[in-house]
């Protein structure tokens, strides 16, 4: 989110430049996803017709991985398999359990407080950290949930019709290590976990997948951070699955496709990821209103926000009251 707008996945990987990594900067996918929420907000609040509640779920997820290193030059011992694997030697993982879900405010009807909230959003300070999109959507079940985040806020409505809208410029890359998953655990409470991962660009990596294998904890980051991981696509189609009732949900995508080509799997039928009581196994009930919005051209953004204000109109078929819950990811 923070490198330019058309800044690739595979630049990112394979030719890093951590003086593009400003979260800020005008064209930043950071702050134009911001721009989006926004405008969405001001255009919602300022409608006299709604009573418009809001909520901001966000998600990432970083680890501190320490390798071993050759005594000779200090970098990351390398070693190759009979087969070609190449395999680095983890000493040591630190993590902070269930942290990935970040930023969680709402639900509040102050538009003024909202968006301060989401200008306060941070990104994580370096390209290694990962994306956690079933975190994000457990921030929105809590909230589905009649659970509240943040001084004055309040408890979804009864009444209210449910939108979620949710934007990210990666695929999922950080699934959560769920309790008791291995009852047999190490002194610290971890268990070894065989991953690969995308690293390179420093001390003298070559660019290239690695296989390892990674005490983690319940509640640690799983997954190779850097590139897209099925296992994390499918614990986010579970935690989606579990919002229950909502009306709408909208996934967009910033930058480049590459970089969010998988998002479609998250509400798309898919016999991989059944979920038992959901037609055609998909993790929303067919009643939802569901699509995924390409935001790929940066030009088009202002385009898209009035789309969504329009779709928005459709579902207020009544006189209701709106309660929209926006999931910044």
């Amino acid at each position: 989110m923070a490198f330019p707008y058309n800044y690739s996945i595979n630049d990112c990987l394979q030719k890093p430049d951590d003086n593009l990594y400003k979260p800020n900067d005008s064209n930043s996918r950071h702050t134009k996803g911001r721009e989006i929420i926004n405008s969405l907000v001001d255009q919602l609040s300022k409608n006299p017709n709604y009573d418009t509640h809001f909520a901001l779920s966000t998600m990432g997820g970083n680890r501190e991985v320490t390798y071993e290193k050759k005594k000779q030059d200090g970098n990351i011992k390398v070693t190759t398999d009979n087969e070609g694997v190449k395999h680095l030697t983890i000493t040591d993982v630190k993590d902070e359990p269930w942290n990935d879900g970040g930023m969680v405010y709402g639900f509040t009807g102050d538009s003024t407080k909202f968006k301060e909230k989401v200008n306060e959003i941070t990104l994580e300070t370096t390209r290694d950290s990962g994306l956690n999109y079933g975190a994000g959507l457990s921030g929105v079940k809590d909230f589905q949930d009649k659970k509240t985040e943040g001084s004055g806020t309040v408890a979804i409505r009864s009444n209210s019709k449910r939108i979620v809208v949710m934007l990210t410029a990666h695929d999922p890359t950080y699934s959560y290590i769920e309790p008791n998953e291995f009852p047999i655990k190490d002194a610290e409470g971890r268990q070894l976990y065989e991953m690969e991962a995308y690293l390179g660009g420093a001390f003298g990596l070559n660019f290239g997948k690695y296989r390892s294998n990674y005490p983690l904890g319940d509640g640690w980051s799983y997954g190779g951070g850097r590139a897209y991981q099925e296992h994390a696509m499918t614990y986010a189609r579970g935690k989606l699955a579990q919002l229950g009732d909502i009306d709408a949900f909208y996934s967009i995508g910033l930058g480049p496709f590459n970089n969010w080509n998988h998002l479609q799997l998250l509400t798309a039928q898919g016999p991989k990821w059944f979920i038992a009581g959901h037609p055609k196994e998909q993790p929303l009930g067919t009643g939802v209103e569901k699509e995924l919005i390409d935001a790929s051209d940066i030009n088009k953004i202002p385009d898209i926000i009035k789309n969504l204000r329009q779709k928005f109109r459709r579902l207020e078929s009544i006189p209701l009251k709106s309660g929209i819950s926006l999931v910044r990811m």
